[in-house]
């Protein structure tokens, strides 16, 4: 999946796979909380956070919903002040 922001393309690049950690646990969810709510498999999750497993741009995007954090906190090195 690539995302385009004023016509330029980027492919996203995954955060650390503590950011999935502690994106968790500041919302206070269990991680079959989170995989109930994402539609992501517990075994996944718990592979992200784990650093076995590298997520999608559609993962994130399941996460964001999930977590109700923005799309920018998945993505590292992007700034989202930048977004109009």
């Amino acid at each position: 999946m690539r995302i385009s922001w004023h016509g330029a393309e980027a492919k996203p690049e995954p955060r650390s796979p503590l950011a999935v950690h502690i994106g968790r646990q500041k919302k206070q969810l269990p991680l079959r909380a989170l995989a109930e709510k994402s539609g992501i498999s517990t075994t996944f999750l718990c592979e992200l956070e784990n650093g076995k497993r590298q997520p999608s741009a559609e993962t994130l995007v399941k996460l964001s919903a999930a977590t109700g954090k923005p799309f920018g906190y998945w993505v590292q090195g992007f700034d989202l002040g930048s977004v109009q």
